[in-house]
C-alpha cells in the first residue's frame, strides 16, 4: 500500500514536471519565435514562423539543458553550495555560467545551421551579436538568481534573529519572574515560623492563605499576564497574612478603577513592591501605618501607584529603584511592553514614598 502511494506520487510530480516544461517550452518558443520573425520582416508569413519556430527550439532545448542542468552540474562539482559564499566562489560561478553561455550560443547556430541550412556560423556578426545576446542575458539571469538567493538568505537571517531575540526575551523574563517568586515565598515562610511558638492560631490562619497564594503562583507563574482583578486577589490574601504580622497595625486602603480591573499585566509583579512598602517604610514606624493601592486610567495608558505613609529616611532611591525586587519589576515591565513603560518612585505628598507602575491599556 505504501509503495503503491509513493510511486503514485513520484508518477504525478513526473507528469507535473513534464506539463510545466511543454509549456515552459511552447510559450517561450513561440515568443522567440515571433521575435526573430520580426527581425527580418514586418509581416510573418507562416513559413517564416515555423522557420523561426525551428531555430527558437533549437535555443531553448540547448540552453535549457546547457544551463539549467550542465552549468548547475559542473558548480555544484566545483564550488561550495552553501547559500552565503564568498567573493572569490561568486566570481567562479559566474566565469562557469558565461563559458557554457558562449558555448551554448555556438552549439546553438551550429545546429540551427545543420538543420535550417542558413549558414549562422559563416556569419561573423551573426555569431557575435548571438554571442553577445546569450552573455547578456546569462548574466542577467544568474544576477536575478543570486539575488533571490541572497533575499531568502537575509529574509532567513532575520526571521532566526527575530525568533531568537523573541527566546531570549522569555527566558529572561522567566528568569526575573523566577528572583520574584522564591523571594516572596521564602519571607511568608519566616512570618509563619516566627507565629507557630508564640500563637498557633495565627499561625493556622496564615497557613491557609498561604495555600492559597501557593495555588495562585502556581498558575501565574505559568502565564505571561493576569489580569488585575486576580493579581489584586492575590496581593490581599498576602496582605492577610502581612496584618497578622503586623498585628493589626496595618491599613490597607482600596482606590481601584473599575475599568482598569480587567486591564492585563505581568504576573506576580506587585507583591515585590507593596513587600518594599512593608519592609522600608511602614514596618518603621512603631504604630503601623497606611498602604493604599489605587489605579487610574487615561490616554491609552494606566497606572498603578502604591503609596505608604512611613519613615521615608529608611528607604533609598536609586536609578534602578528600590533594591532588587523594583529593579526586576521594571526590568521585565519594560521587557514586556517596552521603554516607553516601567516603574517610578517618587515621595510621598505628605509622608511615606510612592511606587507608580505604567503599562499600556488593553496591551495583551
Amino acid at each position: 500500500m505504501g509503495i503503491s502511494v509513493s510511486l503514485e506520487m513520484k508518477a504525478n510530480k513526473l507528469l507535473k514536471r513534464i506539463i510545466t516544461e511543454t509549456g515552459l517550452y511552447f510559450i517561450i518558443t513561440a515568443v522567440s519565435a515571433y521575435l526573430i520573425g520580426s527581425l527580418y520582416s514586418p509581416i510573418i508569413s507562416w513559413e517564416a514562423f515555423l522557420l523561426a519556430f525551428k531555430i527558437a527550439s533549437v535555443f531553448y532545448v540547448i540552453m535549457r539543458f546547457m544551463m539549467g542542468y550542465a552549468a548547475d552540474k559542473v558548480i555544484r562539482t566545483f564550488t561550495p553550495t552553501a547559500i552565503i559564499t564568498s567573493r572569490k566562489t561568486f566570481i567562479i560561478q559566474i566565469a562557469i555560467r558565461v563559458l557554457f553561455a558562449l558555448l551554448s550560443t555556438i552549439l546553438a547556430l551550429w545546429t540551427a545551421e545543420t538543420w535550417t541550412g542558413i549558414p549562422f556560423l559563416g556569419k561573423v556578426k551573426t555569431v557575435y551579436v548571438q554571442m553577445f545576446i546569450g552573455v547578456i542575458i546569462t548574466l542577467a539571469v544568474t544576477m536575478s538568481f543570486y539575488a533571490a538567493r541572497f533575499y531568502r538568505a537575509m529574509l532567513k537571517t532575520m526571521t532566526d534573529a527575530q525568533t531568537a531575540k523573541e527566546m531570549a526575551m522569555k527566558s529572561e523574563l522567566k528568569a526575573l519572574q523566577a528572583q520574584v517568586n522564591p523571594h516572596f515565598l521564602f519571607n511568608t515562610l519566616n512570618s509563619i515560623s516566627a507565629l507557630i511558638p508564640t500563637d498557633p492560631g495565627k499561625a493556622d490562619f496564615m497557613i491557609q492563605k498561604l495555600a492559597d497564594i501557593f495555588r495562585y503562583v502556581l498558575v501565574a507563574s505559568e502565564k505571561e499576564t493576569v489580569t488585575l482583578q486576580e493579581e489584586m486577589h492575590f496581593i490581599d490574601s498576602y496582605l492577610e497574612i502581612e496584618k497578622v504580622r503586623f498585628d493589626e497595625k496595618l491599613r490597607i486602603e482600596h482606590r481601584i478603577d473599575p475599568e482598569t480591573l480587567m486591564e492585563q499585566l505581568p504576573s506576580l509583579i506587585l507583591q515585590p513592591i507593596v513587600e518594599n512598602a512593608l519592609k522600608h517604610g511602614i514596618s518603621k514606624n512603631i504604630d503601623g501605618g497606611t498602604l493604599t493601592l489605587s489605579t487610574v486610567a487615561e490616554n491609552g495608558r494606566w497606572r498603578i501607584v502604591i503609596e505608604d505613609d512611613g519613615d521615608e529616611h529608611n528607604m533609598k532611591i536609586t536609578p534602578d529603584g528600590l533594591g532588587i525586587g523594583l529593579k526586576n519589576v521594571n526590568e521585565r515591565i519594560k521587557k514586556t511592553y517596552g521603554v516607553d513603560y516601567g516603574v517610578e518612585v517618587e515621595r510621598a505628598l505628605v509622608k511615606g514614598m510612592k511606587v507608580i507602575v505604567t503599562m499600556p491599556r488593553n496591551s495583551k
